[in-house]
């Protein structure tokens, strides 16, 4: 998987966290992060909170509102034909003067510890993935040349079973209560765009298993 980001946004806008709070509106992503260090990049460390804090004191922030992803073209059955998919968030601003855009994400929750770990229902079926809301993305730039690709999600919850079934042969998902499912997850860990169809909006949605990439970047960037 090949990802790229891009709408790199302005240093005058820019260049910390709490910018990143109040740009993308996540009031917890301070905290979010510095669990998110303790458990996936401290642990070698003596005092993991410390070593987390030191991170965010020191880091250089990068925050971007898109994303590239070359994936595996669906409409055909040679390997190696890749179509780039678009992602994007837009803060407070809005798309082209529209409204506020999150786009909805597979996001792979195996490779990391997420808290709690058995967030979001691991099931087979889609082998670690979650669907998820993408909120923000930025990298952190430590003083000792690490540079660590994130992106701030929030997660949905299968509704009873997640395989596909039913008449449509669909899944099922919904937003977890109290606001509840915000994590921070390597950049690496989106592995492409879902889309979803709100029967309920903003609470039940169906995975829409059938649009592909092409039909996808034409439904959000026309």
């Amino acid at each position: 998987m090949f990802i790229t980001l891009r709408g790199k946004q302005s240093i005058k806008e820019i260049y910390n966290i709490a910018h990143i709070v109040e740009v993308f509106m996540i009031p917890d992503l301070v905290r979010h992060v510095k669990y998110f260090l303790e458990w996936n990049v401290c642990q070698a460390g003596a005092d993991l909170q410390s070593d987390a804090e030191r991170i965010l004191l020191h880091a250089t922030v990068e925050a971007y509102n898109s994303l590239e992803i070359l994936v595996p073209d669906q409409d055909v059955d040679t390997d190696n034909i890749y179509k780039v998919q678009h992602l994007r968030i837009t803060g407070r601003k809005g798309w082209r003067g529209g409204e506020l855009r999150r786009d909805t994400v597979w996001v792979h929750v195996g490779s990391m510890w997420l808290y709690p770990a058995s967030v979001g229902g691991q099931s087979k079926c889609y082998q670690g993935r979650v669907v998820g809301f993408l909120n923000a993305l930025f990298t952190l730039l430590g003083t000792n040349r690490e540079s660590f690709k994130l992106a701030h999600v929030t997660l949905l919850d299968w509704v009873a079973n997640p395989t596909p079934h039913g008449a449509e042969g669909m899944s099922k998902v919904k937003a977890y209560t109290a606001g509840g499912g915000q994590r921070i997850v390597w950049l690496s860990a989106i592995e492409w765009a879902v889309h979803l169809i709100p029967p309920e909006p903003e609470r039940n949605w169906i995975v829409n298993n059938h649009v592909d990439y092409h039909v996808w970047n034409e439904m959000n960037n026309g």
